[in-house]
């Protein structure tokens, strides 16, 4: 199950406790976890006056617990009510907040997998323990057969009550070659093996959970030819640069519009998760590299802006 989590540290963790210290808001709370609801069911559901329930919702949104939306009802608009967060998380060491939420991330990959930093592979190859290791954090070059890594980015400041209305996401990514015949293959028994394909990946992305789109990626090259990959690395040596863009009317990935989403499905909060990986259903799987700073054509890590 992917959890949306709240970090808080000791300077705004009083409004938190506020907001946590009612049982009608904690009821609240569960009854939007199952569904959004509008001001009317909620009184119903709670048999509680209006303006009550009322008191209580701004009390949860102004702690960021919930947002609300208006939409069209039968008579006029309705304000619906949604929960943003499924788990609380509270970090006793402040200093150390931005830190381990930058270094945060989760991961489900299968081998052939590894990560290497500019001199050298990280411990060793094809064990995906690797991924947790402490060393991790030099990694330059990612890569997998199968799976998915996620990454906790924190937000600025300015939208930890308010979300954002672009966002752009940066990075160098291509598929693996090699990896039918490799000897360290190892699937799910529930990937089809019919869509196993040397060279070329469905690679799809999600935000806080939510489907995002899907890009198509090659193995560009392998053994040289990569502008910054060090001479050392005999894999694939570089990626195809790619783009995705959250905004208010669209999500676009590499100049493809998917005008059905907007940036104001993905539920934003601070900090927002991105996936990176192969569905299941994917109809070309090989595997995907993600290249960071040290390899590839543009020797960056991820980039990630936000507009307010």
């Amino acid at each position: 199950m992917n959890y949306r989590d709240m970090h808080i540290e000791g300077k705004n963790v009083s409004q938190i406790l506020k907001a946590l210290s009612s049982e009608v808001r904690l009821e609240i709370l569960n009854l939007l976890g199952v569904e959004d609801m509008n001001i009317q069911t909620l009184t119903d559901r709670l048999s509680l006056g209006k303006t009550t329930v009322l008191t209580h919702l701004n009390i949860l949104e102004e702690a960021g617990f919930i947002k609300t939306n208006y939409m069209p009802g039968t008579v006029g608009n309705q304000k619906i009510c949604q929960k943003v967060y499924d788990r609380l998380i509270f970090n006793f060491s402040p200093g150390k907040a931005e830190t381990d939420k930058q270094n945060y991330y989760e991961v489900n990959v299968y081998p052939p997998c590894g990560l290497a930093s500019k001199n050298n592979v990280i411990k060793k190859w094809d064990d995906p323990e690797i991924f947790y290791d402490p060393e991790r954090v030099g990694a330059g070059l990612v890569w997998c057969s199968y799976g998915f890594i996620e990454y906790k980015i924190p937000l600025s400041r300015p939208f930890e009550h308010s979300s954002p209305s672009r966002i752009e996401i940066k990075l160098e990514l291509s598929a693996q070659g090699g990896v039918v015949r490799h000897r360290a293959l190892s699937l799910p028994d529930y990937v089809d093996r019919k869509h196993l394909t040397d060279g070329c990946s469905d690679v799809t992305f999600w935000v806080n959970g939510i489907e995002a789109g899907t890009v198509n990626v090659q193995e560009y090259s392998r053994g040289g030819g990569g502008k910054y990959t060090p001479t050392w690395w005999k894999g694939s040596n570089y990626g195809m640069p790619v783009t995705l863009v959250l905004e208010e009317s669209r999500i676009v990935i590499n100049g493809r519009a998917y005008p059905q989403l907007s940036i104001r499905d993905f539920n934003m909060m601070d900090p927002m998760r991105l996936r990176i990986g192969i569905k299941k259903e994917a109809a070309h799987i090989s595997g995907f590299n993600i290249y960071g700073a040290g390899f590839g054509n543009y020797s960056k890590d991820i980039a990630v802006k936000v507009y307010s």
